[in-house]
C-alpha cells in the first residue's frame, strides 16, 4: 500500500517569505519526499492539520494563483498514485523505483525526450521497426520546428495542420503524410495514457488522414512460367548468376508454400518442420499456419543446407551469431531481395515491378483463376476473414476483366453506316457485277 501526504516547508529566511510544498511518499515502511515545482505560498496560506490551502478573502489574484497551485498538487499526487498502481500490476516494487518513474515522467514532458524513452522500451520488446518509425516521425517534425523540441502540451491542431501543409508543399504522397501523422498520433496517445499530458481536446480529432490504396501486383501464370524457366545465361557473370539464383529460390519457395511472407521465411526454424509439415505462426497475425512440404519446396530447402548446417534457421537470412539484431538482418535481406527481384524481372521479360510480396499475391490470384473457392484461399493465406481475402484479390483481376469486356463488346460490333457516296459506289458496283454476269450468258447462247 502506498500513501502520499502533503508537507509544507516554510522558508529558512527570516521575514515573510514563501515556503514550498513537497509530497511525502510512504511505501513498504520506507519514506521518500519529492518537491513539487511551482507550488509556493506563505505560511498563513496553509493549514498543517487539515493539509489544505487557506484562501485570502481580500486578494482575488492571490486566490486565483492558489487555485492553480491546488490543481498542480492534485495532478502530482494522481501521477504518483498512477505509477504506484502500474508498478503493483507488474509485481512488488521499492520506493526508489517509484521515484525514478516520477522523475522519468518529469523529464519526458518534451516530445523528443518522451519518444526516446518509449522507443527504448519498444526495442527491448523487439519492436525495432515501430521504434524507428517513431524516431523518424519525431525527427521530421522537429526539423519542421527548426530543430527545437516541442512540449507535449503544446502539440495542438494548428501545429499538426501546419506540419501537414508543409509536407504537402514538399510534394509528399498522401501515404507518406499519413505515415507521419499516424505515428505522431500514436506517440501522443501513449503520452496521454501515461499521464504525461492533460488533454482538453485531442489535437488529432479534426485532422483527416487520407490513405490511398496501393496497387497490388500479381503475376499471371505465363509470367510465373517465365521466372520458373529463366535462363541464367543472360547474367553478366557468375556472381550475378549466383545472387539471382538465391532471389529466385526465395521467391518460388514463397509461392510454393502458399504465399509465405518473406519475414516468415527469414524466421523459419528447423524445429518448425516435423514429419514433412511446416508449422509456423505468422509474424503479422500470430496465426498458426501448416504447410505440407512438396518436392519443389524440399529441393529449395536442401539447396541452402550447406549454409545453414550450424544454424537453427532453415534459410541463411538471419545469422544467429551476428552482432546485428535479427530484425535488422531481416530488413536488410528484404531490401536486397527486392532489388534483385526487380533486376531479375527485367532479364526474364516480366514487365512488372516484382517484390517479395508479389509471390503471395500471385498465388492468390492464380488460385482464383483456377476456381479455387475464396474460403480455401483465405484459409491458406492465413487471413482472419474472407472479407480481407476479397479485398486482397479485388485489384488482381483487372486484366482478366478487361479481356472479358473486350470479348463481350466485340460480339456486338456495329456495322459501318453507308453514306450517300458509299451508296452510289455500291450501286455502281452492283451494276457492273450484273453486267459481268450477263455477258457469259450471251456467249453461251451464241454457242
Amino acid at each position: 500500500m502506498t500513501s502520499i501526504t502533503e508537507v509544507f516547508r516554510p522558508s529558512t529566511k527570516s521575514g515573510r517569505y514563501q515556503g514550498s510544498l513537497s509530497l511525502r511518499i510512504i511505501h513498504a515502511r520506507k519514506t521518500k519526499t519529492v518537491a513539487i515545482q511551482n507550488c509556493r505560498f506563505y505560511p498563513e496560506e496553509w493549514d498543517c492539520k487539515s493539509r489544505m490551502i487557506i484562501y485570502p478573502h481580500d486578494n482575488p489574484q492571490r486566490e486565483e494563483y492558489l487555485t492553480s497551485v491546488l490543481e498542480i498538487i492534485k495532478k502530482e499526487k494522481e501521477m504518483l498514485l498512477y505509477h504506484a498502481k502500474k508498478l503493483e500490476q507488474n509485481g512488488s516494487f521499492d520506493l526508489d523505483e517509484l521515484i525514478r518513474c516520477y522523475h522519468h515522467r518529469q523529464k519526458g514532458e518534451f516530445l523528443a525526450t518522451y519518444t526516446k524513452n518509449i522507443t527504448q522500451v519498444l526495442e527491448n520488446n523487439h519492436h525495432e521497426r515501430t521504434a524507428r518509425a517513431y524516431c523518424t516521425t519525431v525527427r521530421r517534425l522537429l526539423s519542421f520546428n527548426h530543430g527545437v523540441d516541442i512540449p507535449l502540451n503544446k502539440i495542438n491542431t494548428a501545429l499538426i495542420k501546419d506540419f501537414e501543409s508543409k509536407l504537402k508543399a514538399e510534394g509528399k504522397s498522401p501515404n507518406t503524410i499519413c505515415f507521419y501523422i499516424r505515428n505522431l498520433q500514436a506517440i501522443y496517445n501513449k503520452a496521454v495514457a501515461d499521464k504525461y499530458v492533460d488533454v482538453e481536446e485531442n489535437p488529432f480529432n479534426n485532422v483527416q488522414i487520407n490513405v490511398q490504396k496501393t496497387t497490388k501486383r500479381a503475376l499471371a501464370t505465363t509470367e510465373m512460367q517465365k521466372l520458373l524457366n529463366f535462363n541464367f545465361s543472360g547474367c553478366k557473370n557468375n556472381k550475378q548468376r549466383h545472387y539471382f539464383g538465391i532471389a529466385l529460390r526465395y521467391f518460388l519457395f514463397s509461392f510454393y508454400s502458399r504465399g509465405m511472407c518473406f519475414v516468415d521465411i527469414a524466421y523459419l526454424r528447423k524445429q518448425n518442420i516435423q514429419n514433412g509439415i511446416i508449422s509456423y505462426y505468422r509474424q503479422k497475425t500470430n496465426k498458426l499456419i501448416e504447410v505440407k512440404i512438396t518436392d519443389k519446396m524440399q529441393a529449395i530447402i536442401d539447396s541452402f543446407a550447406g549454409e545453414t548446417r550450424n544454424s537453427p534457421f532453415v534459410f541463411p537470412i538471419i545469422k544467429p551469431n551476428s552482432t546485428v539484431s535479427p530484425r535488422l538482418q531481416y530488413e536488410s535481406a528484404l531490401r536486397i531481395q527486392n532489388l534483385r527481384l526487380k533486376l531479375l524481372a527485367k532479364l526474364a521479360g516480366v514487365n512488372k515491378k516484382i517484390t517479395t510480396h508479389v509471390a503471395r499475391h500471385s498465388w492468390a490470384s492464380i488460385g482464383k483463376e483456377q476456381n479455387v473457392p475464396l474460403s480455401v484461399i483465405s484459409e491458406c493465406l492465413g487471413h482472419s476473414s474472407e472479407k480481407i481475402t476479397a479485398i486482397y484479390l479485388a485489384s488482381f483481376n483487372n486484366t482478366v476483366l478487361e479481356e472479358a469486356n473486350d470479348k463481350i463488346t466485340g460480339a456486338i460490333k456495329q456495322k459501318p453506316q453507308k453514306t450517300s457516296k458509299s451508296i452510289s459506289k455500291s450501286k455502281s458496283k452492283s451494276k457492273s457485277k450484273s453486267k459481268s454476269k450477263s455477258k457469259p450468258k450471251s456467249k453461251s447462247k451464241s454457242k
